[in-house]
């Protein structure tokens, strides 16, 4: 299979099938998280153009053109899909880190999903998401958030008896070394209001990893959740932690091979969780 390199760790081109079923099952999942809808931004019916930056295997990009099919949908990412079957809906290949082939004040709706591993400097980023909204565009940014937990850390599920969150933390370390910043985040209002962006909010929840919840809705989250992260720590587990030398590769499949026996075995009694924020701003009318 073909892989692309995001200056540190690989993962498949997201139209091979293992990969595309994984980016399939992430995008229902999201859909789970905004209540069976794409998106929480208050997008008018009428609008005209929207973005989707690292659209992946495209899942949202296509629906999204669905139920607005008088709107131009443009979904970009360095390996993007190859074809659309959808009139309204365009895929380029392009670098979110270098400058973007619009005009500027072009787009009333920019969607940014995930991007923690493909971005290096957050603020020229966000710059370039401000400058190519329109007056009054909408930005949306999900994302998932560092640290990953347990609902039962004061019960001592730690990284000491974790192997699951012990991978997370090394991760979180290879990715912060290999310049990825794993708490960007917490720093988008500042970003964005240093834009002149307004309406900033925020939503905050976590992902159950594995059907631990009681509520029926956050037990299929956690289902889908269980299964995505499986599927990304055999596909990228060992590739993140030995990028730039990070850890020896011996080491790292073996904590990556206990961090999975972990979470497949012990999510029910270990109650694992993901932090995840959506941010969600407008940019100011001129």
């Amino acid at each position: 299979m073909t892989e692309t390199t995001h200056k540190g760790y690989s993962l498949p081109r997201s139209d091979g099938q293992a990969e595309k079923s994984r980016l399939d099952l992430q995008h229902q999942k999201w859909c789970l998280v905004h209540n069976d809808r794409l998106f929480s931004s208050q997008v008018p019916n009428d609008v005209k153009r929207i973005l989707d930056v690292g659209t992946g295997a495209g899942s949202w990009a296509t629906e999204v053109a669905r139920i607005f099919p008088e709107a131009e949908v443009i979904g970009t990412d360095v390996t993007p899909p190859t074809t659309s079957t959808i009139e309204n809906l365009t895929f380029l290949k392009a670098n979110a880190e270098e400058s973007w082939p619009f005009p500027a004040d072009h787009f009333d709706f920019i969607h940014g999903r995930m991007l923690v591993g493909a971005i290096h400097d957050w603020p020229s980023f966000l710059q370039r998401c401000h400058a190519h909204l329109a007056p009054g565009g909408l930005l949306e940014l999900p994302e998932t958030c560092y640290p990953w937990d347990s609902a039962l850390a004061g019960e001592g599920v730690t990284p000491v008896n974790s192997a699951f969150m012990r991978w997370a933390s090394m991760a979180g370390q290879a990715w912060a070394r290999a310049g990825f910043d794993t708490f960007h985040v917490l720093r988008h209002e500042y970003r964005l209001k240093q834009l002149g962006f307004v309406d900033i909010e925020h939503d905050e929840s976590r992902w159950p990893v594995g059907p631990w919840p009681d509520d029926e809705r956050e037990k299929e989250i956690g289902g889908l959740c269980l299964r995505i992260y499986g599927m990304f720590m055999k596909t990228a587990g060992v590739k993140i932690l030995t990028m730039n030398g990070f850890m020896e590769t011996e080491e790292a499949e073996l904590l990556n091979a206990e961090a999975l026996k972990d979470v497949e075995e012990n999510h029910l009694s270990k109650k694992y969780f993901i932090p995840v924020k959506v941010t969600r701003a407008k940019k100011a009318k001129e």
